[in-house]
């Protein structure tokens, strides 16, 4: 049976990913799903992987690299979503945009599978979020823009919504 793991780890300088992948590689791991991204000066590596190591593997690293490792239960389905969109958000700064916007998302029962957000530095800071949702076949690009739009309005931002099909793998 496949023993799958969840890595963790963050710090940002060149070469973290290929030393990260390196002793994966070696081991016989295989990457299952990752998600890695710079945010402002930590570089965070999130992946599934299936192998049989421990976090004793990755003490060859240097100490600035924090590494976690927690083992998943079995692997269950995905639940798949119809309808898939992409939000963007664009105004000045305040704070509960992000609270704001996944609440109403929530409470229309309405999935954030992957969000960003960007703030600009100065006397009027601007704010940009994007999001990837999914969500039932009942919702449609039409109501999503028609739900957020008076939040946006509240909010003081620009609000975008395009649907997007799905890539299957």
């Amino acid at each position: 049976m496949k023993r799958y793991l969840l890595l963790t780890a963050g710090r940002d300088r060149p070469g973290i990913v290929a030393e990260v992948t390196k002793i994966l590689y070696e081991n016989g791991c295989n990457i299952e799903d990752s998600s890695m991204t710079r945010i402002e000066d930590e570089f965070v590596i999130m992946l599934i992987f299936t192998g049989n190591l421990n976090k004793d593997a990755f003490s060859c690293l240097s100490n600035d690299l924090l590494v976690d490792l927690k083992e998943l239960p079995r692997r269950q389905k995905v639940k798949k979503y119809p309808s898939k969109f992409i939000l963007s958000f664009y105004g000045g700064d305040r704070p509960g945009i992000v609270y704001k916007i996944s609440e109403k998302l929530k409470n229309m029962n309405i999935n954030i599978s992957d969000l960003k957000t960007k703030r600009t530095e100065g006397e009027n800071p601007i704010y940009l979020m994007t999001m990837e949702a999914e969500a039932g076949e009942n919702i449609t690009e039409e109501l999503l823009k028609r739900e957020l739009s008076s939040l946006a309005q509240e909010l003081n931002i620009e609000l975008s919504v395009r649907s997007i099909e799905e890539v299957n793998f």
